[in-house]
């Protein structure tokens, strides 16, 4: 018999703690700059409701197959529900036996928050102790979870239009009383205060100027994932240390980096390094005087890092549940 474990978002949250999540994308970093896996570029599938994306992996380090699918609708607003769903499944890479499958949404959020943590352990300053972050939706939490894992921030400010950073402040002080959080009006000031800073958004124009962010200060740009999305000027990425997760991914999606390059202002010759290069130290980490800019795609291979990981720990606590598949049979 096949039996196949499920785990839903509970039991992501507790078999993915942020630390443990941020060590499976450094190993994925590492596997993907050692040349260990396998990712064909993400297939989108149109319809007339939506699109479909198709995003397959292997790592032959660790012996996995994956593939996340993930549903954007957005005529799902209108019916009440998510606009975006998802699922995870894990293969071994071995028998091809489906192993587990996952909630997508949250281990997306999960690992997402968790290279956004690597990032800032790798570039930012050990002594970084304010955090403002751009954005206050879904993935906000968890971005923010990632830095709180990697350095000693005592003091984060929540942007974003309307009452929504209000509430996530709030929400998040409620859990927490390390630390300050807080929903500021006055933009420019707390970029200016800011030792890290996480954008976030879908924003189609720079979210603050450029001469505001401070020498010394890491950016991580998650939000914007199409070529005519920018959360930071074309200014700013020329006074940058460039970072991507993969150049092939960036040079199609990350909007920034694409219209500086259109601009003249920047050039994909500049681009410093990938980030698993840093990981695997094949190129020197940058010093801190200047800025640090780590631009998000998301990769396939982190969302298999995360699986594998989850489901290491869910195997020995028992976590999700075992469904079973029926016998495995012959078929073509």
């Amino acid at each position: 018999m096949a039996n196949i474990r499920v785990l839903s978002a509970a039991d992501l949250r507790r078999a993915l703690p942020m630390p443990r999540a941020i060590a499976a994308m450094r190993h994925a970093f590492s596997a993907l700059d050692a040349g260990d896996v396998a990712m064909p570029v993400r297939v989108a599938l149109p319809s007339a409701e939506g699109t479909t994306l198709f995003m397959p992996a292997a790592d032959r380090s660790t012996r996995r197959v994956g593939q996340k699918v993930v549903t954007v609708f957005g005529g799902n607003l209108a019916r009440g529900l998510p606009t975006i769903h998802a699922l995870v499944t894990l293969f071994d890479g071995e028998t091809g036996e489906p192993l587990a499958l996952f909630e997508g949404a949250t281990l997306t959020q999960l690992r997402t928050g968790a290279v956004s943590g690597l990032a800032t352990d790798l570039l930012a300053r050990p002594e970084c102790r304010t955090l403002t972050i751009f954005g206050a939706g879904a993935q906000a939490p968890a971005q923010i979870d990632a830095i709180c894992a990697v350095r000693p921030i005592e003091r984060i400010n929540v942007i974003s239009r309307g009452p929504s950073a209000q509430r996530l402040a709030e929400r998040l002080q409620s859990t927490d009383s390390q630390r300050a959080y807080h929903a500021p009006s006055h933009v420019a000031r707390a970029v200016q205060s800011a030792d890290i800073i996480v954008a976030v958004t879908s924003s189609r124009e720079p979210l603050f100027k450029s001469e505001w962010v401070q020498p010394g200060s890491h950016i991580n740009g998650v939000g914007a994932f199409r070529p005519d999305m920018q959360e930071v000027d074309a200014q700013l990425i020329a006074q940058s240390t460039v970072i991507v997760d993969q150049r092939e991914a960036a040079q199609v999606e990350a909007g920034e980096l694409i219209i500086a390059a259109e601009r003249g202002s920047w050039s994909w010759d500049c681009l410093y390094a990938e980030l698993g290069a840093l990981v695997n130290g094949h190129v020197p980490l940058p010093d801190h005087n200047g800025i640090t800019y780590f631009k998000s795609c998301g990769l396939a291979i982190q969302d298999l890092a995360a699986a594998s990981a989850a489901l290491e720990v869910a195997e020995a606590e028992g976590l999700g549940q075992l469904i079973e598949m029926g016998p495995l049979t012959q078929s073509r």
